[in-house]
């Protein structure tokens, strides 16, 4: 039978109307444009004070709780201020989600130590402890509200099958219910779980007796590849593009399963003798799959350079390092009792880590660009369009990588094919520098060609208005674009081209009941050069085509003939 619960009625109470406020927050601030800072700050800042505040309090009127939620904002703010400046806008709909998820890890490795600060406790002991219940509290709160939802949905349905669809509008399609519920739903979880000491017990044994389990399995193969890999050798690594995950996984899934079964008091299976020396020459092996992961990433990095990804792969593989040959050593010594204050040490270094990945302190997109702009300017490679997306994707500075590329096409791999992207993708990026879209900088910077007619002042007023998505490339790209008027059809109504270096294209406008819109593309054959001289220097006319559609009773049918000009 399950223990009473140990939370006060009025601390129950309480995180519950934690929990509403913070919805009711979610709720009023997302009609807000996303990724504002009126926005961003007060949804991260409420939700993690919040968060310590729901897993740390006992009772509301003692101030350790109080003083530990607040003590965690400093940080909170530098992590928004951080990526809200890197990334400035960008992918606006999804930062929010993103910033959320990486506040809520850090909180989640920090908890502990706020936890036994909250109780005054010292040692290693209160930090597993919460550990535990933290894990135990999260999991079964995200199933719970997953039921929830699930509940709500076959409650909308059952009701739209009879054509009452108030609840699906109220459930689903509002933008008020939702977060209130979700807010609801997670502090009625946190509640329930935390007010049941004995739950997260049993799931503490549970948990050890899985991985007492297969523990033993896990390190027969890790023996059995060790054994395989003299023969094979260490060549065939590198090929394998997850080659620091895998091994990076073996190693801390090895670390994990041990620090639950050599936790004291854990209720683990008993080996037998020649099982339990398995399963500590495994341990005392383990180093070796970290070494080969740091191995196989440093081979990757000096073949094509550091990313955000391989930086975040070197932490990990840091990570690896450190608790493999911590264990190791613990083993050597026999001092198994202290793998818990190994496993505690550990779990703050994450913290602190994930702390610095989402600063300035490392950077990781500083130091991607930085090192991927040196090796295209020392000539050791190119950029290709992986590089271009790899810099799209990395905020501010990817941005400005992507302008120094526009700036020496010599480091593009195939300037005429990577060129059009390299102008999509800044234009995409907008919000970083936003264009001036008006009609005198279009003017400026779309150039007219000679001896043909100019476009009529009606279409400069559409490209700087409802068709300026079609030209933002234009602007990126000062003096790539061209633009004339001729007739292509004989109405005695002039069409609009506009040439598009960059997009090695030329778009063709035509106005119909008073409105400009694009109609049709001339996309040229490879020879870019050729082509761009020619559409600047070279004579103009148009070519009436030879095969016609056909008309019948009045109606005509355009035919896509195969084969023929």
């Amino acid at each position: 039978m399950l223990l009473p619960s140990v939370l006060p009625s009025t601390t129950r109470w309480g995180i519950l109307f934690i929990g509403l406020l913070t919805g009711a927050l979610w709720a009023a601030l997302l009609q807000l444009p996303t990724g504002a800072a009126c926005v961003v700050y007060p949804l991260v800042l409420a939700s993690g004070f919040t968060s310590v505040l729901a897993f740390t309090v006992t009772r509301f009127l003692t101030a350790a709780p109080w003083l530990l939620a607040l003590s965690v904002t400093p940080f909170l703010a530098l992590i928004t201020g951080w990526l809200r400046w890197n990334f400035a806008g960008q992918h606006a709909d999804e930062f929010p989600v993103e910033l959320v998820s990486i506040i809520f890890f850090w909180l989640f490795l920090l908890m502990p130590f706020l936890q036994a600060r909250a109780l005054n406790e010292r040692g290693v002991s209160p930090v597993i402890a919460s550990l535990w219940r933290n894990t135990f509290t999260v999991a079964a709160t995200a199933l719970l509200t997953g039921l929830f939802w699930l509940i709500l949905l076959f409650w909308s349905r059952l009701f739209a099958l009879i054509e009452i669809r108030w609840f699906e509008w109220l459930f689903f399609d509002n933008a008020i219910f939702p977060p209130i519920a979700s807010g609801l739903a997670i502090a009625a979880g946190i509640v329930l779980c935390r007010g049941l000491p004995a739950a997260s017990e049993v799931f503490r044994r549970f948990v050890t007796l899985l991985a007492s389990a297969v523990l033993p399995l896990h390190a027969a193969i890790s023996l059995l590849f060790l054994a395989f890999l003299p023969f094979t050798g260490l060549t065939i690594i590198p090929h394998s593009v997850s080659a620091t995950f895998l091994l990076s996984a073996m190693a801390l899934v090895m670390m994990v399963m041990s620090a639950v079964v050599s936790s004291p008091g854990a209720r683990a299976l008993n080996y037998p003798g020649w099982l339990n020396n398995m399963v500590m020459l495994a341990q005392l092996l383990t180093p070796l799959f970290a070494l080969l992961a740091a191995y196989a990433l440093w081979l990757r990095v000096a073949q094509y350079g550091w990313t955000p990804e391989r930086i975040d792969a070197a932490v990990v593989v840091v990570i690896a390092l450190l608790w493999s040959f911590g264990v190791a050593w613990l083993r050597c010594r026999r001092a198994a009792a202290r793998i818990d204050a190994l496993s505690v040490v550990i779990l703050g270094l994450m913290a602190l880590l994930w702390l610095l990945l989402h600063s300035p302190a490392i950077d990781p997109y500083r130091i991607t660009v930085k090192q991927q702009l040196a090796r295209f300017e020392a000539g050791a490679a190119r950029a290709d369009g992986g590089d271009l997306y790899l810099f799209s994707r990395a905020g501010r500075r990817g941005h400005q990588a992507l302008l120094a590329l526009q700036a020496h096409p010599q480091w593009l791999e195939d300037p005429q094919l990577t060129r059009g992207m390299l102008a999509q993708l800044l234009s995409g990026n907008d919000r970083l520098n936003p264009p001036d879209l008006d009609g005198a900088t279009l003017r400026q910077r779309i150039t007219l060609r000679a001896d043909s007619p100019p476009p009529p002042e009606s279409w400069w007023q559409s490209i700087s208005g409802d068709n300026s998505y079609l030209v933002r490339t234009c602007v990126v790209a000062s003096s790539s674009c061209m633009a004339w008027a001729m007739d292509l059809n004989n109405d005695g109504q002039v069409e609009v081209l506009l040439y598009d270096r960059d997009q090695h294209a030329v778009h063709i406008f035509t106005q119909q009941h008073d409105q400009w819109r694009q109609i049709g593309q001339i996309t040229p054959d490879n020879d870019g050069a050729g082509f761009d001289r020619a559409i600047r220097h070279g004579p103009l006319s148009t070519v009436e085509k030879p095969w016609r559609d056909v008309q019948l009773n009045g109606r005509r049918y355009p035919v896509q003939y195969y084969g023929v000009d």
